[in-house]
């Protein structure tokens, strides 16, 4: 039963657009997104991606705190966490491209942020692929040392998300102290930032 309410959460932003689409599409609610439905869209599924990916690190964090049994819900999330982060990159490329990508080197030099973002996709996308049993059975203790990357993803997706708003911080106050706030539990734990170092049991 857990298992499904968890997979309805991660779904849930995904069914969010999807319906949004029908009332614009089907049903005349033109304005249902705002006047600017792709940029709606967007932001939605950046920030999608954002909360799923410090909900990932929260189970992390409980798991060691409280020795809760919710880490195997973990890559759950991180597949959600890959998925919304890859759904905002298409919807850059679809509705502010205009799936021109020969802008995209304009659009990197106007807004760096931008290829801030790219990085930590890229970076969740190595993640995503390695979370398979095969290769995770194959990479064996490199398979922990390469996913503590995932607190630089966190840190990179915060710095995207912050150099590309005008006002309303309180949800970058709200991420940022809440990675703080991780990294140190990491730390209280005995646990190393450096995704390189130190041998552990998780990340």
């Amino acid at each position: 039963m857990l298992n499904l309410l968890v997979w309805l959460g991660v779904l849930a932003p995904f069914f969010y657009i999807i319906y949004g689409i029908v009332q614009l599409t089907f049903l005349g609610n033109i304005f249902y997104f705002g006047p600017e439905p792709g940029q709606y869209i967007l932001e939605w599924m950046g920030q999608s991606a954002l909360a799923m990916l410090f909900a990932t690190l929260m189970i992390s964090s409980a798991h060691r705190l409280w020795a809760l049994p919710i880490v195997r819900y973990r890559r759950r999330l991180g597949v959600g966490t890959f998925f919304y982060a890859l759904g905002h990159l298409l919807a850059f490329a679809v509705f502010i491209l205009g799936l021109d990508l020969t802008l995209l080197v304009q659009e990197i030099i106007k807004r760096p942020y931008i290829l801030v973002g790219m990085t930590a996709l890229v970076l969740l996308a190595l993640l995503a692929v390695t979370s398979l049993h095969t290769l995770k059975r194959r990479l064996a203790y490199r398979w922990i040392q390469l996913h503590r990357l995932v607190y630089w993803v966190a840190g990179l997706g915060v710095l995207h998300y912050v150099w590309q708003i005008r006002d309303g911080y309180f949800l970058f106050d709200f991420y940022l102290l809440l990675l703080v706030l991780l990294l140190a539990e990491r730390v209280k734990a005995k646990k190393v930032f450096n995704p390189f170092a130190g041998r552990k049991t998780t990340y």
